[in-house]
């Protein structure tokens, strides 16, 4: 058998892609109402005056069951990790208040020459 080879003409051709018949009776697209998701729901909570005490107690309920966690029932180790965890929390809002109480004196400057 002899091989067959394709040769070109070198004519270029091109084609014109397929086209429609523009339809004057198109359907639109139905819209639909996805309703209240999780993030709008989360968003209205997170605006809500019952957020900051329910993640409060959240936290609370947290931090006392990791404590209870590594302390592996072990009450003694338990408090002096719940101690701790109270210092430390109260110091830092010590000093979150006093830093805030000096922004404040810092705004409130009668002799500002700022208006």
């Amino acid at each position: 058998m002899a091989q067959q080879t394709r040769r070109s003409s070198g004519k270029k051709t091109t084609k014109k892609p397929a086209q429609r018949k523009a339809s004057s009776a198109r359907k639109k697209p139905v819209q639909q109402d996805t309703g209240i998701t999780a993030g709008d729901i989360w968003n209205m909570f997170k605006d809500s005056r019952f957020f900051a005490p329910v993640i409060t107690i959240v936290a609370i309920f947290l931090i006392t069951g990791l404590d209870l966690l590594f302390s592996w029932n072990n009450f003694e180790l338990f408090f002096k990790i719940l101690g701790v965890e109270l210092i430390i929390a109260f110091a830092v809002w010590i000093i979150n208040l006093m830093v805030s109480l000096g922004r404040d004196k810092k705004n409130t400057d009668p002799y500002s020459d700022e208006v």
